[in-house]
């Protein structure tokens, strides 16, 4: 799970130095200011989903589920 909005480095540039570290890994980004912009930047990256706040238990859950299936 990873912010958009986070202190000192955004979620996007965070996505960027884990991607290159692992481009493997699967992420799904959360935000309290979603955007159209960032939604498709997050997509672009490879985010498994881009969930906006307020996200319910179970868009949680099921994007997790998605992030488990595609790293099996």
């Amino acid at each position: 799970l990873l912010d958009i909005w986070m202190p000192g480095m955004d979620g996007l540039e965070t996505l960027s130095e884990i991607k290159k570290e692992n481009p493997f890994i699967q992420v799904i980004m959360i935000t309290g200011y979603a955007s159209i912009e960032t939604a498709v930047e997050s997509a672009r990256m490879g985010v498994v989903d881009y969930l906006a706040n307020p996200f319910t238990p179970k868009e949680l859950r099921d994007a997790a589920a998605q992030a488990l299936r595609l790293a099996a």
